[in-house]
């Protein structure tokens, strides 16, 4: 037994001293390279002599070093010290300069003026090569603790499955992505890369596929393609769309233009052609392969035949209306075809084969439209299990589908965090997502989420049947309109036209059930829903929640939001701001019930926000890896602004949408900036600014209960509501 005993403790040893390392690190008992060698270097010694340690084990303690490593590097990177170090050198090494050409010019005019300069020059050389040796050992330092970082990272993910999978992928990403041109660590890591599971990549394979390109030859893009290449042999329903997507990226003329204005000025159309050829190559390379060829084949015919229909112009006669779909289209001939339906959510293999799996087995050949002055097609394909899916085609107009996706992106990150927490696991909380698949900068699907309707139709058809005498939609439009033309106060008006509109909210849940159990499962599940969707939209500055583009679940009571293109508080941008945190109007309070904001919506959304907080280094280290992604905008055309606000209402309703004297707005000088690009510096600037404000709504300065008491407070007060654009519907 004590012998059995003392196997036990030795299998622990190298669990126990990264532990140690980790508990030293936080207390800083111990310098860096003291905890590196002392504690996490003995526990991987000790591993590589017992054999028989569990790869969970190993995994866990080369994931504790790497996080060790990371915290090293980024404070190495963030350090104040190394700035002035840096500076202080760069103006040392000014200073030589100057004293050397000024004693040039001495020579043989002024000798002791000439002795003096040089004694000078001397001790100002001796303190330069001082100040470069410090710096230069906090770069080695950096460097090494850099590329540590990485290889043990992925050599976490290699051994076995994780707690921590999602967000080490993550942090890996993150740290190559922000030293991708590094030569030294691209030599270290390439191989690493190379070994860690493809199904783990699949999360972070819109951010790795972005970055292709075949005008740099530089051994980080190498690794990248040869990463890309292994991810997209085994996993090609995952990839394939987003490299269809890359291969039609630079073929919409004047939204494509404008796109490029507002990203980076070095992604100009040369950059965008590269990567279009870069996912060339890569397609062709997959056709060749035995094990992918037949997939590509399929894939192609379908991404074709979809991008063909989604780009189809229709007239706005057909709006609303079944119709069949013209007989051209190659979406009709779509029969049979082993390709998963790309709307529904595919759990990765890890073994490649894909072997039960619901295919297309047709489209029926009619289809009707969404509404909107973009027209989206619902159409409805057939799969393989006989189940009637819908999905939504959209090919018309300017909207950037990739921001939805990595909105939706993001909302996946949440929901994983949410999952691994006790409290909010309990309860439930989630954001619902959906799937987005750009097919070309303006074109795509999106899965058509069953059984919900928009917030604005039923409460069009709730208000009058529940309250006939209170005011209508149009006089409540008109009046706020006409108050901010008049430049009468406004607030005035809003609170007039709540006293004659009273909330109708609770009765769609009296409508779906009659039953008292299912009647509060659905209203308990939409005041959780409401409250988690709230802190997350605040959390990333969502804007633009006017009662269109929130989905009410019929069946569960649950919302979705939709339309994700305003984040990162563009919405405080639009012609006539919007001074909301999220939507808290009275029509969603009423479908709290008697007890409003209190109890359940209350606790929800303070459980959301410390996960959030708790998390927040990972929701950071995401947004930092978008931060450098060359196809996602960091800000919103201001010709898409100015629109937002004129498609909420019909055009009947309004005269004009001049702002008020109590707004500013930005639309009126965006004149002329439709074809300016925007400099590198500025780009850089606008997603810093993005970021910090995302970090400012994570600071733990303040409680929790404080924060949410203030936003509820901000989303209700009559005077934030009052001056939002009348087509937002703020009185209901």
């Amino acid at each position: 037994k004590a012998t059995k005993d003392s196997q036990v403790i030795r299998h622990k040893l190298p669990f126990l001293w990264s532990q140690l390392g980790e508990w030293s690190a936080q207390a800083a008992l111990e310098k860096p390279v003291d905890i590196r060698k002392n504690y996490f270097e003995r526990a991987l010694e000790m591993l590589k002599s017992e054999g028989k340690t569990s790869s969970v084990e190993r995994a866990n303690v080369s994931h504790r070093f790497a996080t060790f490593c990371e915290q090293q590097y980024l404070a190495h990177v963030r350090s104040p010290d190394v700035a002035h170090l840096r500076n202080t050198s760069d103006d040392l090494h000014a200073e030589v300069a100057q004293l050397e050409a000024e004693m040039r010019s001495l020579i043989g005019n002024n000798e002791y003026l000439f002795k003096k300069y040089d004694r000078q020059l001397k001790k100002t050389k001796d303190e330069l090569s001082q100040y470069r040796a410090k710096y230069q050992a906090h770069v080695q330092a950096s460097a090494h603790f850099l590329q540590i970082a990485i290889e043990e990272f992925a050599r976490s993910l290699a051994m076995t499955t994780t707690t921590h999978e999602v967000d080490t992928v993550i942090r890996v990403c993150s740290l190559w992505f922000s030293n991708f041109r590094d030569l030294p660590l691209n030599q270290a890591i390439a191989v690493p890369l190379l070994h860690i599971p493809s199904h783990k990549l699949i999360f972070m394979s819109h951010q790795l596929s972005s970055r292709l390109s075949t005008q740099d030859s530089h051994l980080g893009q190498k690794t990248l393609q040869k990463v890309l290449r292994k991810l997209s042999s085994q996993h090609i329903f995952h990839t394939f769309y987003q490299l269809f997507a890359l291969t039609h990226g630079g073929r919409d003329g004047g939204p494509m233009k404008a796109r490029r204005s507002l990203r980076n000025v070095a992604d100009e159309p040369e950059g965008d052609e590269h990567r279009v050829e870069a996912a060339q190559n890569l397609i062709q390379i997959l056709r060749s392969e035995p094990n992918t060829q037949t997939r590509v084949r399929d894939l192609e015919m379908v991404c074709s035949a979809y991008l063909e229909w989604a780009k189809h112009r229709l007239e706005k006669s057909k709006a609303g209306a079944e119709s069949p779909i013209p007989s051209e289209m190659k979406i009709r001939s779509l029969i049979n075809v082993q390709v998963p339906i790309a709307t529904e959510h595919l759990d990765p293999d890890p073994t490649g084969k894909y072997e039960h799996i619901v295919t297309i087995q047709s489209y029926i050949t009619s289809f009707t439209t969404a509404g909107g002055i973009n027209l989206p097609k619902i159409t409805r394909c057939v799969g393989s299990d006989g189940t009637v899916r819908k999905q939504l085609f959209k090919g018309q107009g300017d909207d950037d589908m990739r921001q939805d996706a990595v909105m939706e992106q993001v909302f996946e990150l949440v929901n994983y965090l949410l999952a691994g927490d006790r409290e909010t696991r309990k309860r439930r909380l989630c954001v619902r997502t959906y799937k987005v698949l750009p097919l070309a900068p303006q074109a795509g699907i999106i899965e058509f989420v069953p059984d919900t309707t928009p917030l604005k139709s039923w409460l069009d058809r709730a208000h009058p049947n529940y309250r006939p005498n209170d005011m209508s939609e149009g006089e409540a439009a008109k009046r706020l309109h006409s108050a901010r033309e008049r430049r009468a106060d406004i607030v005035d008006a809003y609170l007039t036209i709540c006293a004659r509109l009273k909330p109708v909210m609770r009765h769609f849940f009296t409508e779906a059930s009659k039953l008292p159990m299912a009647w509060f499962g659905m209203r308990l599940n939409y005041a959780r829903s409401v409250a988690t969707t709230s802190i997350v939209g605040h959390m990333i500055g969502l804007g633009d929640r006017h009662t269109s583009n929130i989905l009410l679940q019929e069946q569960t009571g649950e919302v979705v939001h939709i339309d994700l293109g305003i984040a990162f508080d563009q919405g405080r941008q639009l012609g006539i701001p919007e001074l909301v945190p999220f939507r808290l109007t009275r029509d969603m309070v009423d479908g709290l019930g008697t007890s409003g904001v209190e109890g359940v919506f209350r606790r929800c959304s303070e459980e959301t926000l410390r996960v959030l907080r708790e998390d927040s280094n990972v929701i950071m280290t995401v947004l930092g890896v978008f931060k450098t992604d060359p196809l996602y905008s960091w800000t919103v055309h201001p010709l898409k602004l100015r629109r937002k606000q004129q498609e909420t209402v019909p055009a009947a309703t309004i005269r004009s949408t001049r702002p008020g004297p109590d707004t500013h707005s930005t639309m009126d000088t965006a004149g002329g900036m439709d074809d300016q690009p925007m400099e590198a510096d500025t780009v850089e600037k606008l997603a810093e600014r993005a970021l910090a404000s995302v970090a400012r709504k994570l600071d733990k300065s303040l409680s929790v209960s404080h924060d949410v008491q203030e936003l509820i407070s901000q989303a209700t007060d009559p005077n934030n509501l009052g001056k939002i654009y009348f087509g937002w519907r703020p009185w209901l």
